[in-house]
């Protein structure tokens, strides 16, 4: 299985999906690559010879503070998403901070 970096922050939500439809195009021009929406089809795709793609945020950022939008990257191939990465948001404090704030409320 690959893990593509679909955003991170400053990504807009703009950004974040129009990276997943680049890279869904280029998972689909690849006889060997495919989507997978969860793990059945993970292990169904490396089963049968081939290499399972999904994609991931590293920030919460580029959801513009709307946890709606998930539904939208979901549907174009988002799997995972870290609610902070270098910098603080909303989510909480990232791992370049100087100040470890933890998690927002």
């Amino acid at each position: 299985m690959v893990s593509v970096n679909a955003g991170y922050s400053p990504h807009s939500f703009n950004d974040a999906t129009a990276l997943p439809r680049h890279y869904r195009a280029a998972v689909a021009a690849r006889p060997a690559l495919e989507l997978a929406a969860g793990t059945d089809d993970v292990e169904a795709i490396a089963g049968a010879g081939g290499i399972a793609v999904v994609f991931d945020l590293e920030d919460s950022r580029p959801l513009d503070d709307n946890l709606d939008n998930l539904s939208m990257l979901a549907s174009l191939g988002v799997r995972t998403l870290l609610l902070t990465y270098n910098h603080a948001n909303r989510g909480g404090s990232g791992c370049l901070d100087s100040t470890d704030g933890g998690l927002t409320d």
